[in-house]
């Protein structure tokens, strides 16, 4: 994308970042949904520009937002949590992913050590003979906490 374009499409997500939080200011109802809407807008500016731009959006739109919007509970909503989020969000699940897929391979391989193939398979027929008898892991119940 040329750099003029993406000055454009940046200054576009923000001004509609902008005015999502004035209309929210305004009406008196979306001060909770405004700012997430806001910070919404700002994603695709992340997804196409990157996240150098993307931080420079959330300035700008911040600064204006501060200048223009008279409901100091939406401005510090967006400034505080819904503005950083869509930045922050790439690097957290990047080191969510690799910690959850590390922590599995290294299970498995320990598991491969002390018990070879063979043993996973019987260590797989005998979770699927639990999942048979117990009535909670057969309907799933036991799922409910992890969520």
């Amino acid at each position: 994308m040329k750099r003029s374009r993406g000055i454009a499409v940046s200054g576009v997500f923000s001004a509609l970042a902008v005015v999502l939080m004035w209309l929210g200011a305004l009406s008196g109802l979306g001060t909770y949904a405004s700012p997430l809407m806001a910070g919404v807008a700002l994603i695709p500016v992340g997804l196409l520009l990157g996240k150098r731009t993307q931080s420079l959006s959330f300035a700008a739109v911040s600064l204006l937002c501060l200048l223009l919007s008279a409901d100091w509970e939406e401005n510090l909503l967006f400034i505080g949590l819904f503005g950083w989020y869509p930045i922050l969000r790439p690097g957290l699940e990047k080191n969510k992913k690799s910690a959850a897929t590390g922590r599995e391979t290294a299970d498995f391989q320990r598991h491969e050590r002390e018990h070879g193939a063979a043993g996973h398979a019987c260590a797989r027929a005998a979770e699927r003979k639990n999942m048979d008898t117990d009535p909670a892991a057969r309907n799933g119940q036991h799922y409910l906490f992890a969520l």
